[in-house]
């Protein structure tokens, strides 16, 4: 594996609260919507990576339905509870790698994805660029609005949000490139479902421009990740999924082909 030099992604190699948390997580509240896009329809039945997968629920869960998935993610301990957990009869696959250096070949995943990820990551650029290199159709992506005021960490913050929010919806704002911010790492209920733990600010704008100019192009884009169909048919209209509290984009390469099986580049493992 690569090596890492982001403080924040040392935490998550090193933490086991955090990872023994995720594990508790209900799998259809947090992880539904984004396993059903991963996923795709039944002519949608290539290899699919899931990058940032945890514990992996959501790999796990696609070997039970048959499906030939790999799940990476840069935490050791994460990685060791997935391939505990996982069905030995199942076709999934997990490895210990970074989103900035992910080893395979280019184009070999049907669909590649992530869920809650980049917000975690001071170059969420290259983890994308990373994932359309090893991807030859699908791209879905799915992390917090961090402009929406429900993540500000007290009332000044909420305020100093939603003042940046509507910069962006009216178009006076930066719109394109990422802004960070110093983490909260921690391993408490609040910290992690919160986000206070995130290092760059997401949002519709800059997630949306960053897979379009990496040759994505969009075929679903809301602003809710979770299983309610009610919201979920609101969150897609364009003024509420720039004003929710999440960004869900679904997109294809502009160009698509596939050429194999699953290989693994010994220099990263």
């Amino acid at each position: 594996m690569s090596s890492v030099k982001e403080p924040i992604q040392k935490y998550y190699m090193s933490s086991k609260g955090y990872y023994s948390r995720l594990e508790k997580g209900s799998f259809k509240r947090l992880f539904q919507k984004y396993y059903n896009f991963l996923r795709g329809d039944e002519e949608e039945k290539g290899l699919i990576l899931d990058v940032g997968c945890g514990v992996g629920q959501i790999t796990s869960n696609l070997g039970k339905e048959g499906i030939e998935a790999v799940g990476a993610d840069v935490s050791p301990i994460g990685v060791g509870t997935a391939h505990k957990n996982r069905n030995r009869d199942s076709q999934v696959h997990f490895v210990v790698a970074s989103g900035y250096n992910l080893p395979f070949r280019e184009r070999i995943f049907q669909t590649a994805g992530c869920l809650n990820v980049l917000e975690h990551m001071q170059q969420p650029e290259k983890c994308i660029r990373e994932m359309v290199r090893v991807s030859s159709e699908n791209l879905v992506v799915a992390c917090p609005n961090l402009l929406c005021p429900i993540y500000g960490r007290n009332v000044r913050e909420k305020l100093s949000k939603f003042k940046r929010l509507g910069s962006n919806l009216f178009g006076k704002g930066d719109r394109n490139e990422f802004q960070h911010v110093e983490p909260i790492m921690g391993e408490s209920d609040e910290t992690i479902g919160r986000d206070l733990d995130a290092t760059t600010i997401t949002t519709p704008w800059n997630v949306r421009h960053l897979l379009e100019v990496n040759g994505i192009e969009i075929t679903h884009f809301s602003s809710y990740i979770g299983p309610n169909k009610i919201i979920d048919d609101l969150s897609k209209l364009p003024f509420f999924r720039r004003l929710g509290g999440g960004v869900f984009l679904k997109g294809r390469k502009k160009r698509a082909g596939n050429d194999g099986k699953i290989t693994f580049d010994l220099q990263h493992e």
